[in-house]
């Protein structure tokens, strides 16, 4: 999981490189290491249109999941939807 700010590595077609983002990214590719994630939309104020999204790790085998990995971001984590018009 990244956050804004975080670089992310990215393969190219003739390269790999580094970007830092302006967005959160989640990636859940590692169900088969005994770990997940569950990612939930919330409507606070029931417009109908979700306000909050809430990301949270798993992990079978009873692993501290205080954070994601070592990325330093806590578990659960939260994020701020902003509203499009």
């Amino acid at each position: 999981m990244l956050t804004p700010g975080d670089g992310i590595i990215i393969q190219g077609i003739d390269a790999v490189h580094s970007e830092r983002l302006n967005f959160s990214y989640a990636n859940a590719g590692y169900i088969k290491l005994g770990s997940s994630s569950l990612i939930t939309f919330t409507d606070t104020d029931n417009d109908n249109q979700f306000d909050i999204m809430t990301m949270r790790r798993y992990s079978l085998n009873g692993e501290n999941n205080i954070y994601f990995g070592l990325t330093g971001n806590k578990n659960p984590y939260s994020i701020l939807l902003t509203k499009s018009h």
